[in-house]
């Protein structure tokens, strides 16, 4: 057994989850494209985004404790990649990447009109894990499409935006 490295590391894991997260406010806010994100509680429902803290959406957070996690349908691969491309440092990101931002229900950052699923959550807990923060938020409000399925998402591995696979066992 030899030692492997981060990058090699990230490799061994076949899938991850595609999220477009906001941070931010008004003409300040910011899609970010994740693939660090996770359901941490049931109950209350958590959900976490991993975040190196180099990137813009990282301070927006920080100033403004609230996010949004959308999840893309697997046929918006281009405006996800867009949206992790480019930094929101650079000027105002949405008209570059192809998205809307709309109201949220109940916290500031903007909601996108474009994915099926937009979950509104507020920081509970933040905490360090080597070279990325997690902001696990509550969710308080969420808007999910009328027929939505986890058969529409995205996931991400290996430089590759992928549809859901084949079920290969049905828990009963």
């Amino acid at each position: 057994m030899g030692e492997v490295s981060g990058r090699k590391l990230i490799r061994l894991f076949p899938t991850f989850p595609v999220v477009i997260a906001v941070a931010g406010e008004g003409e300040d806010s910011n899609p970010i494209t994740l693939a660090m994100a996770h359901v941490f509680s049931f109950d209350p429902p958590l959900v976490g985004l991993g975040i190196n803290d180099g990137r813009h959406s990282h301070g927006l957070i920080k100033a403004l404790p609230e996010f949004v996690v959308a999840l893309p349908r697997h046929t918006m691969a281009q405006e996800t990649l867009e949206a992790g491309t480019h930094s929101g440092r650079d000027g105002r990101k949405w008209p570059k990447v192809g998205l809307t931002p709309v109201p949220s229900q109940e916290v500031r950052p903007p909601s996108i009109k474009e994915c099926p699923v937009n979950l509104e959550c507020r920081v509970v807990q933040e905490f360090e894990t080597g070279d990325h923060t997690w902001f696990v938020g509550e969710i308080v409000a969420h808007n999910v499409e009328e027929g939505y399925t986890p058969d529409d998402a995205m996931t991400y591995w290996g430089g590759k935006f992928r549809k859901p696979g084949d079920v290969v066992l049905l828990r009963r």
